[in-house]
C-alpha cells in the first residue's frame, strides 16, 4: 500500500499486520471523524483521525520504534466518538480529553484487531497499554509522537508553517533513552514558538472554544430528548450530523444554525 502523506510524503505499507489493522472497518471508520470536530466550519482543515493515527505510525517508524508502539500508534485513536474532543465538552472531561480512552478497550474487543495481533504473535494487553510506549504517548509539555504529529499537520494545514520549516524540525529530530529530542536548537526553538502560536491561536481561540461549546450544548439537548442515544457518538461525523438534523427539533437547529453563522 502506498500512502501520500502531506507531512511525511510516499510511504510505502508493507507490514501484514499493519495492512490488515489498516482494513478493519473501526480504522476505516476514522477516515469519517474529523480531527477538528466541527469539519463543515473548517472545509480548509479537513483533517481526519485516519490521516493523523497513520501519521503517528510513520512518525514512531521514523523513529525507530519497535512494531509493537508502531502498531500501538496507528490504533491509538481508534475510539474517537464523532466530533472528536467535543464530546469531552459533553461530559465535562475537557481536562484530560479522555473520553474516548474509557471506550478504547471495549472498541477494540468488538473488532477483528485482538485476532490479528493473536494471530500474529502479539500481546494484546501489552498494545493497549500506552505506558509501555514512551515514545507514542507523554504528558504535557514533553514530546510525544501523537502531540507532534497533530501539530505539525495542523500547523501545515493552518499555514502557520510551510514545508520547508516541517522537514527542518523532521529532520533535526530523533529518538534517545526513550525521548524524542532535538539534535538542533534552532529546530527546537522553531517548534517550541510555533506550537505555542498553535495552540493560542488555533485550539484555544475563542472561536473554537465557542464552536465546542455550542455544539457539545446542542448534542447533550439531543440526548436529553431522545433525539440520539449515547451509542450515536460512535456514529462517523456525517452520520450523527444528519441525525441532528433530521430530528426537526427547534433547539438542536438552532443550535446547528448558530454555528453556520459567520
Amino acid at each position: 500500500m502506498n500512502i501520500q502523506d502531506v507531512i511525511y510524503g510516499n510511504m510505502k505499507i508493507n507490514n501484514r499486520v499493519i495492512l490488515d489493522i489498516i482494513n478493519t472497518k473501526e480504522m476505516q471508520r476514522l477516515k469519517d471523524i474529523s480531527q477538528h470536530a466541527v469539519f463543515f466550519l473548517y472545509p480548509d482543515m479537513a483533517i481526519s483521525r485516519f490521516e493523523h493515527s497513520l501519521g503517528v505510525y510513520f512518525l514512531l517508524k521514523k523513529l525507530g520504534a519497535n512494531v509493537e508502539e508502531q502498531i500501538a500508534g496507528l490504533i491509538h485513536d481508534i475510539s474517537h466518538t464523532a466530533f472528536s474532543h467535543v464530546v469531552d465538552a459533553l461530559f465535562g472531561t475537557e481536562k484530560n480529553q479522555d473520553f474516548h480512552e474509557k471506550h478504547f478497550e471495549s472498541m477494540l474487543l468488538k473488532s477483528r484487531i485482538p485476532e490479528i495481533l493473536k494471530n500474529n504473535g502479539f500481546d494484546f494487553n501489552k498494545i493497549t497499554d500506552e505506558s509501555n510506549f514512551p515514545l507514542l504517548e507523554k504528558k504535557l509539555p514533553d514530546l510525544c509522537a501523537d502531540r507532534l504529529d497533530y501539530f505539525l499537520r495542523d500547523a501545515l494545514v493552518w499555514e502557520n508553517m510551510h514545508f520547508k520549516q516541517i522537514s527542518f524540525i523532521m529532520n533535526n529530530m530523533g529518538a534517545f533513552d526513550s525521548q524524542i529530542v532535538f539534535k538542533d536548537k534552532k529546530a527546537a526553538r522553531l517548534a517550541a514558538v510555533k506550537y505555542q502560536e498553535a495552540n493560542t491561536k488555533l485550539w484555544a481561540a475563542p472561536r473554537h472554544s465557542g464552536v465546542y461549546y455550542v455544539l457539545s450544548q446542542t448534542l447533550k439537548k439531543a440526548l436529553e430528548k431522545r433525539v440520539i442515544q449515547k451509542n450515536d457518538l460512535f456514529l462517523e461525523d456525517h452520520q450523527l450530523l444528519e441525525k441532528l438534523k433530521s430530528s426537526k427539533d427547534k433547539e438542536i437547529l438552532s443550535g446547528i444554525a448558530l454555528l453556520n453563522r459567520n
